[in-house]
């Protein structure tokens, strides 16, 4: 076991990681999911969001669905085992850090859905496709798990793809 206080002040730094502010987090989500090839050619003019959280009755989730719905989306908020039921005609479910990341992954590859996050460990481990991190210069960054956007059946424009962090394949 390694211990000492490097290993302590590694882990303080990955728990108090900055997370992008929701209302960011909502506008750049929505922007993607018009740029994503596999909604567009869909023919769906209305997109619909699922927020997954472990309470659907947190704050914090309120606030996400109020901000996308803000920008035009139908969004509902479910909790663990509601993910199915909830789904609907929705394009995409974003779930927060503590939320039924298993059940999202589960649901999203055999529905097609994309998956988003503001959790990056997520996205960097394969259980979302797409999440947003702070950068070093402070601003929002989109990451990519390029083999999971391809399993859940989504594409993206080259132009999208470079100003992202593409992580799990080449």
């Amino acid at each position: 076991m390694v211990s000492g206080p490097g290993v302590l002040f590694a882990l303080l730094a990955v728990a108090a990681a900055p997370e992008v502010p929701i209302d960011l987090q909502a506008a750049v989500f929505t922007k993607a999911l018009r740029y994503d090839r596999t909604i567009s050619e869909s023919g769906k003019t209305a997109l619909a969001l699922v927020v997954a959280a472990a309470d659907p009755t947190d704050a914090r989730a309120r606030r996400l669905a109020e901000a996308f719905r803000q920008l035009g989306l139908t969004v509902r908020v479910a909790g663990p085992g509601e993910l199915e039921g909830a789904r609907g005609d929705a394009v995409a479910v974003y779930v927060f850090a503590g939320g039924p990341v298993d059940e999202v992954a589960r649901v999203c590859r055999a529905n097609r859905l994309l998956s988003l996050t503001g959790h990056v460990p997520w996205v960097e481990g394969g259980q979302v496709a797409v999440g947003l991190e702070v950068s070093d210069a402070g601003k929002a960054k989109i990451v990519i798990h390029r083999q999971r956007l391809e399993a859940e059946g989504h594409r993206f424009p080259a132009t999208l793809l470079t100003i992202a962090r593409i992580v799990g394949g080449e």
